[in-house]
């Protein structure tokens, strides 16, 4: 077994092309047999003593003209529609894949972000999560082509899956 890590673009692809079996999408998504397995949310990324830090949601207009950093990871297109949906132009000093990157520049005060809520610790020292508004709710599910045609290490994958879903 291998795991893979991409964008959700990438592993969409990555589905398509057979190149993987399952892979975890962002719902809607037509293409795939779908397990909806957990709901997320993109949540601002904030120094704690950032003037946005004392609001209880942070707006896309908020970020205009801040010191940003981009992220090159799996939320980076739910980010940008976020902020161009508002016509916000955040000023983009850092383009960052792993998150313990984003969060450091943040705690030294350097730069804002957004990041899927899942993907984040718990808040280091320095740093806060806020809410966005409206929020950015993304419900994600295990995909396949065709959950019938699955190898059987997959198969047994799937229905560990549906059984921790059951559970919730």
């Amino acid at each position: 077994m291998q795991i893979d890590e991409g964008v959700d673009s990438e592993v969409a692809r990555w589905l398509l092309e057979r190149r993987v079996e399952l892979g975890f999408v962002i719902l809607p998504d037509e293409r795939f047999d779908v397990l909806p397995v957990a709901e997320d949310e993109l949540v601002a990324v904030l120094p704690a003593g950032h003037r946005l830090a004392v609001c209880s949601g942070v707006s896309a207009s908020d970020f205009h003209g801040l010191p940003f950093i981009r992220t090159a990871a799996g939320s980076g297109p739910h980010v940008d529609q976020f902020l161009a949906a508002a016509g916000a132009t955040p000023k983009t000093l850092f383009r960052f894949e792993q998150l313990s990157s984003m969060l450091g520049f943040v705690a030294q005060g350097v730069a804002v972000t957004v990041a899927g809520r899942l993907a984040l610790p718990e808040p280091p020292e320095g740093v806060i999560y806020r809410s966005l508004e409206p929020r950015r709710p993304r419900e994600i599910a295990l995909a396949a082509l065709n959950f019938e045609r699955l190898s059987p290490a997959a198969l047994a994958f799937l229905r560990i899956a549906r059984k921790m879903h059951r559970k919730k």
